[in-house]
């Protein structure tokens, strides 16, 4: 999407900067290790490694994240006057649907990459005690869930253990 089309749909939208306030972007795998590092008994080298890919993420990812939220605001808008839509916002909708999906993909590869490069600075013993802490993690969430609720999103899901360790 160009930056005038951009410009036109977050215009026509009305899209301002509370988005980023409502929806905080999740943290890097990485991070997500330095929040055990008591637990896991990380090292002070694999700690400054995993830093390392934490800033590396947020440098990679940030923008894309961004991008994404104003891409999905965006969509939400036009999407809510789905009746009322000329030619030319049903045409922005999806070029906004088309970036959306692009951005995901490449969050989703970031992400990926972050994950793998995390996961290869722990021990056989630490990746079995992140494991662990992973499925605690997932249960206590798929416990706090409302009875019959499903997760967001839609498709094929996997678990998040299983996410973490592709």
């Amino acid at each position: 999407m160009s930056v005038g089309h951009r410009i036109l749909v977050l215009a026509l939208c009305g899209l301002t900067a509370s988005v980023y306030a409502q929806h905080p972007a999740p943290p890097s795998p990485a991070a997500m290790l330095l929040r055990h590092r008591e637990e896991l008994r990380l090292t002070a080298a694999q700690i400054k490694q995993l830093e390392a890919l934490d800033k590396s993420y947020v440098r990679d990812a940030r923008p894309t994240e961004e991008r994404l939220l104003e891409t999905r605001a965006s969509e939400r808008r036009l999407r809510a006057k789905q009746g009322e839509l000329t030619e030319e916002e049903r045409m922005q909708l999806s070029v906004a649907r088309a970036e959306l999906r692009k951005d995901l993909q490449r969050l989703r590869s970031i992400r990926q990459t972050n994950r793998e490069e995390a996961w290869k600075v722990l021990t056989t013993d630490q990746r079995a005690k992140a494991e662990q802490l992973l499925r605690e993690r997932l249960r206590e969430r798929r416990d706090k869930r409302e009875p019959g609720k499903k997760p967001a999103g839609t498709g094929e899901r996997t678990s998040g253990l299983e996410y973490w360790l592709r």
